[in-house]
């Protein structure tokens, strides 16, 4: 096999050319990357001020307060607002029902759209009582809609609160 130069000193600079090369890549693509785990997904990117966990304390639907029933697979249990615009609705049946959002804060808008169908688009009203409170109002297809929603405490999870062991030297459930 010929070498493609045939002179040592074109060699080495076609080899450190190769280098700054593929480091030039490499670099850039950790930068590219870094730049969006800042801004869209870290601990200290931007959250919305709607984030968080929040379970579903009251609906009144049509002026009228509904019982929160496990019964009713209609009702909404837990709502979560996450990172990157979206939105989660857990039903009193755990099925799920995932949508893009979009927050207009200055109009306390917030506009739901289907994940997987846009056609899906529900606009609600947001009020925010105290930091523990929420009040979503709107209409979701012919009724008036008005859910209050009280904030998870995150530290109640377990893994927050007790922390990770790899090894249990007792049953914790225990």
């Amino acid at each position: 096999m010929t070498p493609l130069f045939t002179s040592t000193r074109l060699r080495r600079v076609a080899t450190a050319v190769t280098v700054a090369f593929v480091g030039f890549v490499i670099f850039n693509n950790v930068k590219v990357v870094l730049g969006y785990y800042t801004n869209s997904i870290g601990p200290n990117a931007p959250k919305s001020p709607l984030w968080g966990i929040w379970d579903v304390e009251g609906v009144t639907k049509n002026a009228v307060d509904q019982p929160l029933l496990i019964s009713d697979a209609t009702l909404v249990k837990r709502i979560v607002f996450g990172g990157l615009s979206r939105a989660t609705f857990r039903t009193m049946s755990d099925s799920v029902e995932r949508y893009a959002l979009a927050i207009d804060s200055v109009k306390r808008e917030i506009t739901l759209t289907g994940r997987f169908d846009p056609k899906n688009v529900r606009t609600m009203s947001y009020t925010k009582p105290d930091s523990l409170h929420l009040v979503l109002a709107g209409k979701v297809g012919n009724d008036s809609l008005v859910v209050r929603l009280r904030k998870l405490d995150e530290r109640r999870f377990t893994l927050t609160s007790r922390g990770f062991n790899w090894i249990q030297e007792l049953p914790y459930n225990r």
